[in-house]
């Protein structure tokens, strides 16, 4: 069985997104997906799916431009 687990993130006072980090610290073939937003939105949603059978764990890392806004 596959899990999958979402993830929405909106940046505060709508500054946009830069960069969009996701780790696998376990090394599995689990994947990630931007499914709306991503980098020069100011959200970002995220489809996370592991490997059959496997635990996901993922670290992930938003990057928000501290100077710019919409």
């Amino acid at each position: 069985m596959k899990r999958v687990k979402f993830f929405f993130y909106n940046t505060p006072d709508n500054r946009p997104i830069r960069g969009i980090q996701a780790l696998d610290p376990l090394h599995t073939k689990s994947s990630v997906n931007v499914t709306a937003g991503g980098v020069g939105f100011p959200f970002v949603n995220l489809r996370m799916k592991s490997e059959r059978g496997k635990t996901m764990v993922f670290d992930i890392g938003i990057y928000v431009d501290p100077d710019l806004r919409y």
